[in-house]
């Protein structure tokens, strides 16, 4: 994800609050503080939000490594599994490892990258409602560990959705409960934070501005795993095979690689169908189509046409079993 944030917070200053602020030293400071508060909380809550949308972003697009939950964590038991989990994904992303970075889940040039990430730079972001079953304290304890050795550095969140001003949810996080990676995978610059202002003599009172402008990334290659309720769906547009035409002899098999685009598409489920069994027939595991040659023709090659669909896109494999004389 790629996001420029250009926003801009005004505040009117107008005679009468001017002349207000500067009768006492307490009227002038609840004048600045106001100001500040006025232009600065503004910002902040804009930024919280573009960061919180990171992580809901790269869940609704797939693109960061997602852990499948069964069920909301709505017991204490489920709460201790959960912490054990987390902990366990807290010791092993130390470890030098392609399992928990996005590189190769969404294309990646078919090469893993090793990550590792220091105990002091995790971070843990939790949902709310949640964490109000976890007693992390207590958990520590049993563990006899502090907490933040035990998960790295913990966020509360009270959800993954982003609102608009008007409260209308503009990207959906709810089947979000929390994540754990790297705070590199935060890839957040600030690019300017200006004050700028004018007045205006119509009617007499002055404007001020802050601008902030600021850059939202979230990093492929920095360890992040991404825990929610359900597996996020995203449309396969294309498939494309890594052989269109295959030789194979009775009996044997062969192997093709499927890819989709985008890369991390899993929606619909990929299936295949031989135009002619009793010549080839073929399976898919995941990403990998079995092709297995039955017999050729009675005293010809035979013929097949493996079709790869998913929902209303397709892909054909020419597959030929050989005639044998005998």
């Amino acid at each position: 994800m790629n996001l420029n944030s250009d926003k801009q917070y005004p505040v009117t200053i107008t005679r009468a609050k001017l002349k207000t602020a500067f009768k006492s030293w307490a009227n002038l400071e609840e004048f600045i503080d106001g100001i500040s508060q006025s232009l600065y909380n503004g910002a902040y809550i804009d930024r919280y939000n573009f960061t919180k949308g990171l992580v809901t972003q790269a869940y609704n697009s797939n693109s960061a490594i997602i852990d499948v939950i069964s069920s909301d964590i709505d017991t204490e038991a489920k709460a201790k599994a959960f912490v054990t989990k987390a902990r366990t994904l807290f010791l092993n992303m130390q470890e030098p490892t392609a399992d928990y970075n996005a590189w190769r889940k969404v294309g990646g040039y078919g090469r893993d990258v090793l990550t590792w990430t220091d105990p002091e730079d995790i971070v843990f972001l939790i949902r709310n409602d949640l964490a109000s079953y976890i007693d992390v304290n207590v958990l520590a304890s049993a563990f006899n560990i502090d907490k933040s050795s035990l998960l790295g550095r913990i966020k509360y969140v009270k959800d993954f959705s982003v609102r608009d001003k008007s409260g209308n949810v503009v990207l959906d996080g709810s089947n979000i409960l929390g994540c754990m990676g790297d705070k590199k995978w935060f890839r957040i610059k600030n690019q300017e934070i200006t004050m700028d202002e004018f007045y205006n003599a119509n009617n007499r009172t002055w404007q001020m501005y802050l601008n902030d402008v600021n850059m939202f990334q979230y990093s492929l290659f920095c360890n992040m795993v991404i825990f929610g309720t359900a597996e996020p769906q995203v449309t396969i547009t294309g498939l494309s095979v890594d052989k269109d035409e295959i030789t194979v002899s009775a009996g044997a098999t062969a192997k093709v690689q499927v890819s989709t685009t985008p890369a991390q598409a899993n929606y619909p489920e990929i299936t295949v169908e031989s135009s002619a069994e009793a010549v080839a027939t073929a399976t898919i595991d995941g990403r990998e189509i079995t092709i297995t040659g039955v017999a050729s023709g009675e005293a010809s090659d035979g013929e097949a046409t493996i079709t790869v669909t998913a929902g209303n896109v397709t892909k054909t494999i020419s597959v030929t079993v050989p005639y044998v004389a005998e």
